[in-house]
């Protein structure tokens, strides 16, 4: 009896300690299926949901209007509400998504405050929350002009 007590204990350990939150790779593959997005080609994807932060919010969507022929980054716009943001309705870049679904947010990719992901030897790198102060020129404008 004991020995079956250890035995399960044992196995139960191996199924918690296999059970991890999916890596930033696996989240951000997992995006890319499921928003029918293709991710490979871009070295930086800026993720802004439409609610939240409106400060945070506010400052990424600007940043997209200066940059949205910038074919480097991906910009992925979460929560889409048509009535919210009238610069994306006639949209017909090749470099943003719309996740109307939640799938970003679902994979726990971000929150309420726009993120930035940077691709470095092929794999992702969380680089920061985008709050109201952030200073895109300093991430992207020299590195991808």
């Amino acid at each position: 009896m004991k020995r079956l007590a250890i035995i399960l204990s044992f196995l139960l350990l191996i199924g918690i300690s296999c059970n991890k939150q999916p890596d930033l790779e696996k989240a951000l593959q997992t995006f890319a299926i499921e928003a029918e997005a293709d991710i490979s080609d871009y070295e930086v994807i800026l993720f802004i949901p439409l609610e939240g932060c409106g400060s945070c919010i506010e400052h990424s969507t600007e940043f997209y209007q200066n940059n949205c022929d910038n074919t480097n980054i991906l910009f992925v716009f979460c929560t889409y509400k048509p009535y919210a943001y009238d610069f994306l309705k006639n949209n017909n870049r090749g470099n943003v998504v719309i996740d109307k679904n939640d799938v970003a947010i679902q994979n726990k990719i971000l929150s309420t405050a726009p993120i930035v992901y940077k691709r470095n030897n092929n794999k992702y790198k969380h680089l920061g929350v985008i709050t109201a102060d952030f200073d895109f020129n300093q991430l992207f404008i020299n590195q991808f002009r």
